[in-house]
C-alpha cells in the first residue's frame, strides 16, 4: 500500500500524472471532432425523408389519400417532381404532380394536398386500392432520374423492394361538373339558385342528395330515380323556397 502511494507521489512530482490526463483530453478531443465530422458527413450523403399521410372518403368522390407530409431528415434538399405510391411492391399510382418542381428543405417539412378521384382503373379494369393495409403501401418521390423510397411511420414491417423493378401503372379518372370532382355512384346534378346565391348538388345512386344542398329534404325515392324529368317533378313537388328557388337537373355519365 505505502508503495502505491509513493508511486502517485512520485509522478505528481514529475508531473508526468498531469501529462496523462492532458493526452487523455488531448485524445478525447480528436474523437469528439472526427465523430461530428463524420455526423455532417453522413447528414449530406443519401436521403432519409420520412412519409405521414391521410386517408379521405366522401360522398362524392373515391377513397385516396388526401395529405401527405414529408419530412427531411437530412441536410440537403430535395428537389419533387411528383410524389407516388407503390401498392404491393408492383403497382404505382401518382398522387400529385407539380407543373414547377417542390424543393423540401434540409431538415424542414412540407404539407401537400392531393385532388379528389372519380375512379381508378388497372389494366383497363376498375381497381379498388387496398389504402387501408398500411403494409401494402410505400410513398416515393420522384425526384431528377431517381426515385425516393420514403420511411413511413406506425408500419408494422418492413417490405423488401428491389433495387429496379417495373412498375405497372394505376390509371386515375376524375370526372368534373362546375368544378368539382364526382364519383360513379352520383346519377344526377342538381344546379339551383335560391336568393340569388347559385349551388351545385349531386344525386347518389342510392337517392341521397349530397354536395352543396341547403334544404332539409335530401333523398330523392327510388321510384323517382328515373330521368331528370321525375327528379324534376318530385323536387317541385316538395315547394322549396317558392319562388326564391329555381333550379335544373342533369344527368351525369
Amino acid at each position: 500500500m505505502i508503495e502505491k502511494i509513493y508511486e502517485i507521489y512520485r509522478l505528481i512530482i514529475n508531473n508526468e500524472l498531469i501529462l496523462t490526463f492532458s493526452s487523455v483530453i488531448q485524445t478525447l478531443g480528436s474523437f469528439s471532432i472526427a465523430a461530428f465530422g463524420l455526423y455532417f458527413i453522413f447528414q449530406k450523403i443519401g436521403y432519409k425523408i420520412i412519409a405521414l399521410y391521410t386517408i379521405h372518403s366522401d360522398s362524392l368522390s373515391i377513397t385516396r389519400i388526401s395529405e401527405i407530409v414529408l419530412i427531411n431528415k437530412k441536410n440537403q434538399p430535395v428537389v419533387i417532381n411528383s410524389i407516388e405510391a407503390i401498392f404491393d411492391k408492383k403497382y404505382r399510382l401518382e398522387l400529385e404532380k407539380f407543373h414547377s418542381p417542390l424543393i423540401l428543405k434540409p431538415l424542414e417539412s412540407i404539407h401537400i394536398t392531393t385532388e379528389p378521384i372519380s375512379n381508378t382503373y388497372l389494366e383497363g379494369e376498375k381497381y379498388e386500392i387496398p389504402y387501408y393495409d398500411r403494409n401494402r403501401i410505400e410513398i416515393q418521390i420522384i425526384s431528377v432520374n431517381k426515385r425516393i423510397k420514403c420511411k413511413l411511420l406506425n408500419k408494422k414491417r418492413k417490405i423488401f423492394f428491389p433495387k429496379k423493378i417495373k412498375y405497372i401503372s394505376i390509371k386515375k379518372i376524375s370526372k368534373i361538373f362546375n368544378n368539382i370532382v364526382y364519383s360513379d355512384q352520383i346519377m344526377f346534378a342538381i344546379v339551383y339558385s335560391y336568393n340569388s346565391i347559385e349551388h351545385t348538388a349531386f344525386v347518389h345512386k342510392n337517392g341521397i342528395i349530397t354536395g352543396d344542398w341547403i334544404f332539409k329534404y335530401n333523398m330523392i325515392p327510388n321510384n323517382y330515380l328515373i330521368s331528370e324529368k321525375t327528379i324534376s317533378y318530385y323536387i317541385d313537388s316538395l315547394k322549396l323556397g317558392k319562388s326564391n328557388f329555381n333550379f335544373s337537373v342533369e344527368e351525369l355519365n
